[in-house]
């Protein structure tokens, strides 16, 4: 499962989940690791919908739509979640441990065995950061 930030302009006109220019991004480099986006994965965002202007999300707006990522992860109980970017983080790692989680730079590059949801939890930075 791959969770990002909000969707963009391009995806609130496609009606398709990471189609912009950050989402093409990201799937040429899964490719490249024999991950194919769009039929090994699934998609969700930790916002339901973008925000004005296409800012970051705030804490509310996340903590808003996080019954929407719950609910997902439950659904499909994913072997592993991709989460990119701070707001990702905030989404799911917010939830699980009840407490400001900080910088994503606090989180890139660990692996966290997720008992809770029986999966493992990588986070990383956000495509655009690339």
């Amino acid at each position: 499962m791959i969770i990002g930030e909000a969707g963009g302009a391009e995806e609130d006109n496609q009606g398709i989940q990471f189609c912009g220019r950050w989402g093409q991004y990201l799937e040429r480099m899964l490719r490249k690791y024999g991950i194919d986006m769009r039929q090994d994965c699934w998609l969700t965002n930790s916002l339901a919908c973008r925000p004005a202007e296409n800012r970051t999300p705030t804490s509310d707006e996340i903590d808003f739509c996080r019954p929407n990522v719950i609910n997902a992860v439950r659904a499909l109980e994913p072997e592993k979640i991709l989460l990119f970017g701070g707001s990702a983080v905030e989404s799911l790692i917010g939830w699980l441990w009840k407490e400001d989680v900080g910088n994503i730079t606090r989180w890139v590059g660990w692996r966290i065995p997720c008992q809770r949801l029986n999966c493992w939890l990588m986070p990383t930075y956000h495509p655009a950061y690339c």
